[in-house]
């Protein structure tokens, strides 16, 4: 038996009014299809609280070890970077070219990040058919790719790690091989 008796939610909080001031003392409690469950609403809305906490974690850990990746690249390079710096390159010069490969680095790792996460919803759609008692479907998602893509920039900008120790190197001149000439180095 189907009804076509259409209740507005005016026309619900307006019989929830009424009811609670005709029998104030009843102790009942109104529930209506926005509200059916409100333990249950109450628990969705902890764990995705939880979530959050545990997705932004998993940011900052990522980012600490993005720091880390650098610090160590970069103390590799020291003995190239003191090359440079002895031929006369700038330290602003240095500073781009390292800067420039970090970037590129970060800027490929971010793509295939995205393309994963696009391809993510499908593989799992595939694997997980015969378990799953509805069809999934899969589909890419360009608002929470969209998302996803200003976050991983934002937590390596904000989690840097201390800058290195200046390391001095001396040239030697051509004529006497003296150390005359001395640079600075700052990763």
């Amino acid at each position: 038996m189907k009804s076509d008796v259409k209740i507005s939610a005016a026309d619900i909080a307006a019989i929830r009014e009424g009811a609670l001031e005709a029998f104030p003392e009843a102790g009942w409690s109104i529930r209506d299809r926005a509200n059916a469950a409100p333990a249950l609403s109450s628990n969705i809305e902890r764990f995705s609280q939880f979530l959050t906490l545990v997705g932004l974690t998993a940011l900052v850990v990522g980012g600490v070890g993005v720091a880390n990746a650098v610090r160590a690249y970069l103390d590799s390079k020291r003995g190239v970077i003191a090359t440079f710096k002895s031929l006369g390159a700038s330290g602003r010069l240095v500073f781009a070219i390292y800067l420039s490969q970090i970037l590129a680095i970060a800027g490929i790792a971010i793509v295939m990040g995205l393309v994963v996460a696009a391809l993510m919803p499908h593989a799992t759609a595939f694997f997980l058919a015969d378990l799953m008692p509805v069809a999934a479907g899969a589909s890419i998602y360009p608002g929470a790719l969209a998302l996803a893509d200003p976050i991983k920039p934002t937590t390596s900008q904000a989690i840097r790690s201390p800058r290195a120790p200046s390391m001095e190197t001396r040239a030697p001149t051509a004529r006497t091989g003296s150390p005359n000439v001395t640079s600075t180095i700052s990763p």
